[in-house]
């Protein structure tokens, strides 16, 4: 006869109930849950064995604790003077990006003394090639431009016999260059290959295949 069964007969076990369950069987059976602490004392004493389960009642829950409102900021005559909120860190830097890759597996050799940029030969950017097969006695020259100027010599007297970067032709002995060499000269003097032949620009290489900073496909020579 107990509602929920008895632990102690049976299978011993307990029919689980909801609030909604529990309310309805004590409705059909003309009673209802508990709601005085006195009633549930006197039900300890009723037996079913449910003195070691917990049991449910129609006693509402406490109503929460007000919340406590939080302190208000300090003031001098109206002003906010809390401490400020701690700062968010820096973002990071944003990594410079990467050159365009070079399009072209071989650059212009032009004629360093014709102011049309004259192609003599198309060379591979990874050649060792330090002279055009059609002039193999002359070195290919490197020159360099500093935002478009042309640059044949580290200083300012392109016209004396030293300074040239690769030596003054007529004068002394030109440096062969490879293009990866040429590049690497350039830019150790924080400077570019030219895209112009750069013709008139002392140091003899009028007279001399220069190299360029041209991209090109290789192919025969001119």
């Amino acid at each position: 006869g107990c509602f929920s069964g008895n632990p102690n007969l049976g299978q011993g076990k307990l029919l689980p109930t909801s609030y909604a369950d529990a309310k309805k069987i004590c409705e059909d059976e003309g009673h209802t849950l508990c709601t005085d602490l006195t009633a549930i004392t006197e039900f300890k004493k009723c037996g079913c064995s449910y003195n070691k389960f917990p049991i449910w009642t129609d006693i509402p829950c406490p109503p929460p604790p007000p919340s406590i409102p939080p302190p208000s900021a300090p003031t001098v005559r109206g002003v906010d003077i809390s401490p400020p909120p701690p700062s968010q860190p820096p973002m990071p830097p944003v990594p410079p990006s990467l050159p365009p890759a070079f399009p072209h597996t071989g650059v212009l050799v032009v004629d360093g003394g014709n102011p049309t940029t004259h192609k003599l030969a198309c060379v591979a950017t990874n050649s060792s090639q330090t002279s055009l097969k059609s002039k193999p006695t002359l070195p290919i020259a490197a020159q360099c431009c500093e935002e478009g100027e042309c640059r044949r010599c580290d200083n300012a007297q392109c016209n004396a016999v030293l300074g040239c970067l690769a030596g003054r032709y007529g004068f002394e002995e030109v440096t062969p260059t490879t293009y990866d060499e040429a590049e690497r000269l350039c830019t150790r003097n924080g400077y570019t290959l030219c895209e112009k032949s750069c013709a008139g620009a002392g140091c003899g290489y009028d007279s001399l295949p220069v190299w360029t900073g041209i991209g090109c496909d290789p192919g025969t020579e001119d």
